[in-house]
């Protein structure tokens, strides 16, 4: 009997050892692919779907970035099957493989079906000079109001987005292709939709209100830097929930008190409603309302300004730079808009101040389609002055008041109809001896139409007066000065 030398014993075990981890490893490999799992997937993300699978079963996928960024979508329902039939079910429409990699499964592109996938139009110079728009209008869910600067972006990329106009309308071309929307408002929930564009669309979008209860903020200093994302250089958007948390004179919510706190923007002296903007005069401010210019936007002699935030929907402040439709701001341009009205339900609101009164009635004339808006602000302290026993002191007038007036209807889908109205008045008389009286008057007719997704059109009609009377009178002379329109 020939006895095996040592060396060559060492050897054979070797083999037979690497034999058995050969076969123990093809084993496992192949109970890879046939463990039975359950899972339902539906229009998910091949990542997102790869995931979950991972998630449920254990096994791994590797796969390179092309397939990690892929917009490819997953639909697959499987109740106790094999890991390779749900895979060969969930892959039969789209350009992929899959394949044993140790323990792990390979995921990768099929070359000979790339073209079918929509992996953007660059994958096809043809396609790539195909482009679209998406356009329509956004607002309130709950309140059908126009939304001002909602931010329209394309997941997935930086640079393309839009954001909505002055009128809740916006506009956005892009090559033909899938694609996934996100837009954003302060206030509202995001909104998220995914649209296939191989034609012009037009997506009118409902923004659902956002109502969280927040915990303790703290706030703390750091250096910080503005993402400029537009040329429009100077501008300064306030909302009417910041004009209302900010304290006052008088506890009245003050739209020119709350822009005194900006950058650039300085008030004349304490209480004054006079704003000066970057060195600029009071006089040489633009002020519009609902496109109207207001020319003498304060009460009380400067103390409280025109207008009341009940009926206040959006306010833009161009310190400098200002955009060629509004003409000729020497120092800046204050654009304020007034709401449009609930065209969901009605509501009535108001409020008691240390000197005013306000009430605010608003709902829709035909739901959905119209709305109208009124309200209204009065000072009561003349009130107070009749209790007197002073017969002079008893026959003064000293009060203000506002009158907001909007309605608007929606003609269709590419014509909307608005109509508003301001109506204030500053009356302080003492006994019929001397006193002086002021007021503004504006109103404004205006109608938006949609000729294309590109193309917007706002046409306006607007009126506006200023008028006002200086008494002064005594046992010998009586002067008054006035000045109206004709």
């Amino acid at each position: 009997m020939n006895k095996i030398e040592p060396k060559r014993f060492l050897i054979l075990i070797a083999i037979i050892l690497l034999l058995l981890i050969m076969v123990q490893s093809q084993a496992h490999a192949q109970n890879i692919l046939e463990k039975k799992m359950s899972i339902q997937l539906k229009d998910e993300l091949l990542k997102n779907a790869l995931d979950k699978i991972t998630t449920e079963s254990g096994i791994k996928f590797t796969y390179n970035e092309q397939v990690a960024k892929s917009k490819i979508r997953i639909t697959v329902s499987a109740k106790d099957k094999m890991l390779k039939e749900i895979l060969t079910l969930a892959f039969a429409d789209e350009p992929l493989l899959f394949s044993q990699l140790d323990k792990e499964v390979f995921i990768r592109l099929d070359p000979s079906k790339t073209k079918k996938v929509t992996a953007g139009p660059a994958a096809n110079p043809a396609v790539a000079q195909e482009k679209y728009t998406i356009s329509g209008t956004i607002k309130s869910q709950s309140t059908g109001e126009t939304i001002i600067a909602a931010t329209i972006k394309i997941t997935g990329t930086t640079k393309l987005m839009a954001t909505s106009n002055e009128y809740g309308f916006y506009s956005i071309s892009l090559p033909k292709g899938d694609y996934d929307i996100e837009v954003k408002t302060i206030g509202s929930k995001i909104y998220n939709q995914h649209i296939t564009l191989d034609k012009n669309l037009a997506l009118n979008i409902s923004m659902e209100d956002e109502q969280n209860q927040l915990e303790t903020v703290t706030v703390t200093a750091t250096s910080a830097q503005r993402n400029i994302k537009n040329t429009q250089m100077g501008m300064e958007r306030l909302s009417i929930a910041e004009t209302k948390s900010v304290p006052v004179l008088m506890g009245e919510p003050d739209v020119i008190k709350t822009l005194q706190l900006l950058p650039g923007v300085k008030s004349g002296s304490e209480g004054n409603g006079g704003m000066f903007v970057r060195g600029g005069g009071a006089d040489q401010n633009m002020i519009l309302l609902d496109e109207a210019p207001v020319y003498n936007a304060s009460h009380l002699l400067g103390f409280f300004s025109t207008f009341n935030s009940d009926a206040i929907k959006n306010v833009t402040l161009y310190k400098g730079g200002m955009p060629a439709q509004y003409g000729g701001g020497l120092s800046s341009v204050l654009d304020v808009k007034m709401n449009d009205g609930n065209n969901q339900k009605f509501g009535v609101s108001g409020g008691i101040g240390l000197i005013a009164a306000r009430l605010n009635v608003e709902g829709p004339i035909q739901k959905g389609k119209s709305s109208f808006l009124i309200s209204a602000r009065r000072t009561y302290a003349d009130m107070f002055l009749k209790l007197s026993s002073d017969t002079s002191v008893k026959n003064t007038q000293l009060y203000f008041y506002d009158l907001n007036l909007k309605a608007n209807y929606i003609l269709g889908d590419k014509d909307r109809l608005y109509i508003s109205g301001y109506f204030g008045k500053d009356v302080l008389t003492s006994d019929n001896l001397s006193g002086i009286n002021w007021g503004n008057t504006t109103s404004t007719l205006r109608w938006n139409h949609v000729f294309s997704s590109k193309l917007f059109s706002n046409t306006s009609l607007i009126f506006s007066n200023y008028n006002y009377k200086i008494r002064a009178n005594n046992d010998e002379t009586s002067l008054t000065l006035f000045s109206q329109t004709p």
